[in-house]
C-alpha cells in the first residue's frame, strides 16, 4: 500500500495538476508546446499500461511472478525522476516520455496486493488500494501547492521552489519504493503469494 500510495499517488498529483507549471515555469514552454507535451506524455502512459499488461498476463499464465515489473519499471524511472527534477528537465519532453512509460509498472501492485486473496475478496482489495492511492494523490497534490507556497514566501523563486518540492516528493516515493523492495517484505511475499494462472 505504501508504495500505490506515493508512487502511483505521487505521479497523478504531478501529472493532474503540477505537469503543466513545471513545463511552463521550470522548463519555459509556451502554452501550446506544454499542451503537446501532456498529450504526448499520456499516450506514452498508455502505452505503458498496455504493454505492462501484456507482459503481466503472459508472466501470469506461464507460472511465473510479475512482482519484477514493479521493480524494475518504477525502479528504473526513479533514474530518470531524480534526473529531470535535478536538472530542471534537461533531458527534455523525451524525459518525461520514458518516465511516464516506466512508471506504468506501479500498475502491478493491484496484482501483488490482490494474489493472496480469493475472488470474492480480491474486489475488496482492490477497492482499498484505490483507496490509498487517490488519498496519495490529493494528499501529495495539495501538499506540493502548501510547500511551493511556502518556499516562495520565504523568498525562494517560483521555479525553484517548484523543483525543490519535486525534490522531495520524489525521495518520499523512493522511500516508499525501498520499503516494497526490503527482504522482509520479500520473504513475507514468497509464502503467502499465489500468482493467478
Amino acid at each position: 500500500a505504501p508504495l500505490a500510495t506515493f508512487v502511483q499517488g505521487g505521479f497523478m498529483a504531478f501529472s493532474g495538476l503540477w505537469r503543466g507549471p513545471w513545463l511552463q515555469r521550470v522548463q519555459g514552454l509556451d502554452a501550446a508546446e506544454t499542451a503537446n507535451a501532456l498529450l504526448i506524455f499520456s499516450v506514452c502512459l498508455m502505452a505503458g499500461y498496455l504493454l505492462t499488461g501484456v507482459i503481466a498476463r503472459r508472466l501470469s499464465l506461464r507460472g511465473r511472478r510479475v512482482t519484477p515489473l514493479i521493480s524494475v519499471g518504477v525502479g528504473s524511472s526513479f533514474v530518470l525522476l531524480f534526473a529531470q527534477v535535478w536538472t530542471a528537465g534537461a533531458l527534455g519532453l523525451w524525459g518525461w516520455m520514458a518516465w511516464a512509460f516506466l512508471c506504468s509498472g506501479s500498475i502491478v501492485t493491484y496484482n501483488w496486493c490482490n494474489a493472496p486473496f480469493t475472488n470474492t475478496l480480491a474486489g475488496r482489495s482492490s477497492t482499498a488500494l484505490n483507496l490509498f492511492i487517490f488519498l496519495g494523490a490529493f494528499g501529495v497534490q495539495s501538499g506540493i501547492g502548501i510547500a511551493v507556497d511556502f518556499y516562495v514566501a520565504s523568498g525562494l523563486a517560483y521555479p525553484e521552489a517548484l523543483k525543490r518540492v519535486m525534490l522531495e516528493v520524489a525521495i518520499l516515493m523512493l522511500v516508499s519504493f525501498l520499503w516494497f523492495i526490503r527482504p522482509g517484505l520479500r520473504a513475507s511475499a514468497a509464502r503467502t503469494h499465489v500468482e493467478p494462472s
